[in-house]
This record gives C-alpha cells, structure tokens and sequence, in this order.
C-alpha cells in the first residue's frame, strides 16, 4: 500500500502541468522560431518557474500543500500563472514566434477556464495539464502525438490514489483542457497563422 502510494506521489510530481510544458517544448524544439537560448529560459520562466513561484513560497511558510489541496485556497494562485502565460504570450507575439505565440495562449484560456471552474468546483490540474498541451502538439504537429493522451489514465490513478481527486473531477480536468486548447487553437489561427 504505501509502494503504492509512493509511485503516486512520483507521478504527480513527474507530470506536474509546469514540467509537462517544459516536456512538451522539448518534443517540438524543431519548430520553434526563437532560437533555444532565448526560447527555453523565456518558457521555463513563464511556463514553469513564476505560475508556481507563490505556490512554492506560501508552501515554505506552511500554508498550503505544493499541490495546494484545498480548494478555498486555490483561486488565488492561478492569478501569477494568468499574469505569467500572458507576458509570455506576448513577448513570443512581439518575437514574432508563431509556435510559442500559440502554446502560450492555449494555456492561458485553459488556466483562465480552470479559474473560473474553481471558483466553485475543484477540478483536475493534473489531468488538465496533460490534455492541453497533448492536444497543442496534435493539432499542430503531428497525430502521433495523441498517443500522449495515454499517459492521461497513470495521471488519474495517481491524484485518485493519493485522494486529491475525484474521478468526475479528474475527467472534467482532461476535458475541459482538450476542448479550450482546440477551440483556442482555431481562434488564435487566422491572427498568428502558425505553423500551417
């Protein structure tokens, strides 16, 4: 039981949303304008780095979970990372680096979404953080990157495992993800024309 418990644990921190997007970026390097000395610091600051920096101080001072399990307190952490996706955004938009440009705003409707969501329901960021950029990748790239959707499943067991989710919760996360990623995929095109 406890073994089990432990992998839980590993795969939550393993494919935590901010360490998905890093993942993500380095499958679609190629196809990035920005060169990557500029491009992967830029996405690890405002991808990774600041959208949990006031998760990780208020857990230092004890009072919260890095996984911020209770739902009173998680709508004000999605405000750094909202404040974060959109600075990224644009600075990728001013860089003229369509790929980027994109990936940023995907994640700041879903986030935006997730926020909202939360104001009144917890929902999977796990499960979320797995389905947005997935769908990103497949829309733009290539199909065979929907076989990420499978990691999808490990992903649940684990929060369910570990008592964070609920499995409604966990499927309105992958959910809600997919289709906000998809839908801000066909809205941001025909502005930023990336990729095809």
């Amino acid at each position: 039981m406890l073994r089990k418990a432990t992998i839980a644990m590993a795969v939550s921190y393993l494919f935590s949303a901010p360490l998905y997007a890093v993942y993500c970026l380095l499958l679609i390097h190629n196809e990035i304008k920005t060169p990557p000395y500029i491009s992967f610091p830029l996405a690890f600051l405002f991808l990774t780095l600041l959208p949990i920096a006031y998760i990780i101080l208020e857990y230092r001072r004890g009072r919260t979970d890095l996984f911020v399990s209770n739902i009173n307190l998680r709508p004000k952490f999605f405000i750094p990372a909202i404040i974060s996706y959109t600075v990224g955004a644009i600075i990728f938009i001013l860089l003229n680096d369509k790929v980027m440009a994109t990936y940023f705003l995907c994640y700041l409707a879903v986030t935006a979404t997730i926020f909202l969501i939360s104001l009144r329901w917890k929902i999977s960021i796990h499960t979320a953080g797995i389905a947005g950029p997935t769908t990103f990748l497949a829309h733009y790239f290539s199909p065979l990157y929907t076989l990420l959707y499978l990691l999808i499943p490990l992903i649940a067991w684990s929060r369910y495992k570990l008592k964070a989710h609920t499995i409604p919760q966990l499927i309105t996360g992958a959910l809600v993800a997919l289709i906000v990623t998809q839908a801000m995929c066909y809205i941001s095109q025909p502005f930023l024309n990336p990729i095809k």
